[in-house]
């Protein structure tokens, strides 16, 4: 029974004891509810069942194992793990649902976007269109998709729900209702400010309210309450009412699309916000404004779809719509490559609109991603010439793009350049400073600037401590790189992931550390962190340099079992069994790498070859040199020294010679150890005046000839009688030191001839 009119009925609303069902209903209408469904079946999360939906607000666990060990469970790799440790016990909102992993991609306000099982989060307040649409009103109904019939009895999320709006409703005072009715300017303001200070809820259920009192609820209300789903990117939700509003026969405004196309951009649900703004250019009753544009060419930059932000900045133009700052800056963010963002600030030249120091971070940003530091220093060098002070940000962007661009020193010139101009570097800043030096293996200088963060107090997180690790791995600085690492573990608010243990491993790999290596590698694995195939590699490569190549093919064997191993996998494995003079197995793990149509580099048929060279195995040599020919991989100055030196201690001579000449024919130039293999051949063949020679091409590119070249040449000439040679290769100065006592027994030939009257 309504309240007669003049009076305001103090009895308790029905609607509190109405099921979440009900609840939804009364918002939406049994019409509204059947349209919005079909409209949005095809959008990505909608129209299947789960505890958490689009747009419902999560709060994250605070166990940090607990949370990570679900993401592994629930097949989330590792990358984010850092900002997932900074999520703990933070609220977020859904913006995409994974229905066939049980998962959901939160955006957590200060860490940003991650993803995160639905084991980890549980439900927060905030609960709209957008969190009833997924929980449980709708699983048991033809729209949940679980048969027809309501559910007999409310299930737990629905007790929940119910009891979340008993809590808003009783603790808000009761609305001046009737001052309402003559004074709905003043409703206007009251929801508004609701929905200001994000609560966007309570904002709805007043606007309901006015409509169950017969208080006139317009446009301006809706408008009040779609300004709060605006600021909190519940697009769904705004949706919802602008089909409510169609229901109620009151005209949508270009102030009520703004709205809901702007939810659309901060939800990332740029298809919705493009189909709204076609079906308000439709509508001739409505005009779509600069700020409608605007909004969709955000919602297209939050999509990354460039062509369509640049399509929707042309349509703009044709409608004689003033392009602004916001216009190009949203552009800006959408550009994929650096030549758009450059002609997009020439755009902005032409239209004669400035660039702000949002677009021209924007643009060093694009240009950084795309690995062009030269122009992204070029637009920052022409933000002084426009007067345009660059920020913290742009600083960061700069030095973010010199990091990818590996130019150390250009990142440490704009840090010194940000101190000078009072700008503190943040924690983004420093960490792609400290990349910028790990990946020119200063590792000094990312130590440096990572004690730096610690004395500014920032915090430091998995971004700024792995490429410090890593920067000590490429410097040779096993022991700090283990000491960091542990670091990290001591800590409450790092967990090292499985590129911090990765680099840890191959600082071990790079000092023949192996059994380092392989404690770590258990550590990495107690602690449940997943291995990646550069992990693996690592770990043989550890076991390769430690001559532990049973242990290499250990691992290879179990790789196999996690995951695809990669070219570079079985190259590691291959030079150990080198290492270890295994060559049948050597050649075993070619054939396995080819039946894997992986292509075996040059580095991998050099060690299996390198293995034959051990074991005097000049057959299977040449066959692997056949091999890579047949493969059109170039051999170079390490395989044919392998071979010829196999074909040398196989005494075959004359094929080492053969080979020899092949090198000269792929203009290689052999060095030292090249030339005294194949003069050793020289020496099996009786060929003196080859040896020679090639005793003369190692002074020429070598420098200085091996003990075992001279002796092997000095053999040579000895055995043809070439007395005369032999005492010009023992009175060179170029000739090693401690020769003439290996060769004792030439002196004595020497003196032979010399007593028989030969000219010395």
């Amino acid at each position: 029974m309504m309240a007669a009119p003049g009076t305001e009925d103090r009895r308790t609303p029905d609607w509190l004891n109405a099921s979440a069902e009900d609840l939804f209903r009364q918002v939406f209408g049994q019409g509204g509810l059947h349209e919005l469904f079909r409209g949005m079946q095809d959008i990505p999360g909608f129209g299947s069942p789960g505890i958490i939906g689009v747009g419902s607000t999560v709060k994250v666990h605070t166990d940090k194992h607990r949370v990570l060990a679900l993401c592994r469970k629930a097949g989330i790799d590792s990358e984010n793990d850092g900002l997932r440790i900074k999520s703990l016990g933070k609220e977020g909102r859904v913006i995409k649902v994974d229905r066939e992993d049980n998962t959901a991609k939160v955006t957590v306000k200060g860490v940003g976007d991650v993803w995160l099982p639905a084991e980890a989060v549980d439900a927060a307040g905030g609960m709209g269109l957008d969190s009833f649409m997924f929980t449980s009103p709708f699983v048991n109904t033809p729209f949940g998709g679980g048969g027809g019939g309501y559910p007999q009895q409310k299930t737990v999320q629905q007790r929940m729900m119910v009891q979340h709006i008993r809590q808003r409703v009783s603790a808000t005072p009761p609305l001046p209702l009737e001052q309402w009715r003559t004074h709905p300017q003043e409703a206007t303001a009251a929801i508004s400010k609701m929905s200001k200070q994000g609560r966007v809820d309570e904002a709805m259920s007043a606007v309901e309210l006015m409509v169950q009192n017969h208080v006139e609820a317009n446009t301006f209300h809706y408008n009040a309450v779609l300004s709060g789903c605006k600021r909190e990117g519940r697009w769904a939700f705004a949706l919802g009412l602008l089909s409510k509003l169609r229901l109620l026969a009151l005209d949508p405004s270009i102030v009520t699309y703004n709205s809901v196309i702007s939810a659309c951009a901060e939800g990332s649900a740029w298809q919705v916000a493009l189909d709204l703004l076609q079906a308000c250019s439709a509508d001739r009753r409505i005009l779509p404004t600069e700020i409608t544009f605007n909004a969709a060419i955000s919602a297209c930059a939050r999509g990354r779809e460039s062509m369509m932000a640049m399509s929707l900045l042309r349509t703009m133009q044709d409608r004689s719509l003033q392009r602004d700052q916001i216009s190009f800056g949203a552009a800006m963010t959408a550009a994929d490559s650096w030549q758009q963002a450059i002609h997009l600030l020439d755009l902005m030249t032409d239209a004669l609109v400035s660039p702000d120091v949002i677009t021209y971070s924007a643009a060093i940003t694009v240009c950084g991603s795309k690995s062009q530091w030269q122009h992204a220093l070029y637009i920052l060098e022409g933000m002084h010439g426009a007067r345009t002070a660059p920020n913290q940000i742009t600083y960061g962007a700069a030095i973010s793009a010199c990091e990818r661009g590996h130019e150390w020193q250009h990142a440490m010139d704009l840090l010194s350049t940000m101190y000078s101009q009072k700008y503190a570097p943040n924690q983004i800043v420093s960490s792609a400073a400290i990349s910028a030096c790990e990946k020119a293996s200063k590792w000094q200088a990312a130590l440096a600037l990572s004690v730096g963060m610690t004395a500014s107090k920032l915090e430091q997180d998995i971004i700024s401590c792995n490429p410090v690790i890593a920067a000590c791995a490429n410097g040779g600085q096993w022991q700090l790189a283990l000491q960091l690492l542990a670091d990290m573990n001591a800590t409450g608010s790092l967990c090292p992931d499985c590129f911090s243990y990765t680099a840890a491993i191959t600082a071990c790999s790079r000092t023949s550390q192996w059994q380092r290596a392989l404690q770590l590698w258990d550590d990495m694995s107690t602690a449940g962190t997943e291995a990646s195939s550069i992990s693996w590699n690592a770990v043989i490569s550890a076991c390769e340099k430690g001559g532990q190549w049973e242990l290499a093919l250990c691992a290879l064997e179990a790789m196999v079992a996690e995951c695809l191993p990669q070219e570079t996998t079985f190259g590691a494995a291959i030079s150990a069994c080198a290492r270890g003079s295994r060559w049948q197995s050597a050649m075993m793990l070619l054939g396995d790498c080819k039946e894997r149509k992986l292509q075996p580099s040059v580095i991998s048929y050099s060690a299996a070859i390198s293995a034959c060279e051990d074991a005097a195995e000049w057959q299977p040599a040449l066959q692997m040199l056949s091999r890579m020919l047949e493969d059109t991989t170039t051999p170079n100055l390490v395989t044919y020294s392998s071979v010829i030196s196999a074909c040398e201690r196989g005494l075959q001579w004359q094929l080492a010679l053969e080979l020899l000449r092949d090198m000269a024919r792929l203009k290689l130039t052999p060095d030292a150890i090249t030339c005294s293999s194949a003069i050793s051949a020289c020496e099996q063949g009786g060929l003196w005046h080859v040896a020679v020679r090639l005793l003369a091409d190692i002074k020429i590119f070598a420098a200085l000839p091996t003990h075992g070249s001279t002796a092997a040449a000095i053999s040579a000439c000895q055995s043809q009688g070439r007395w005369q040679m032999v005492s010009n290769l023992l009175l060179d100065t170029s000739t090693p030191a401690g020769t003439e006592d290996m060769l004792s027994t030439s002196r004595s030939g020497l003196v032979e001839v010399s007593q028989e009257g030969v000219q010395l």
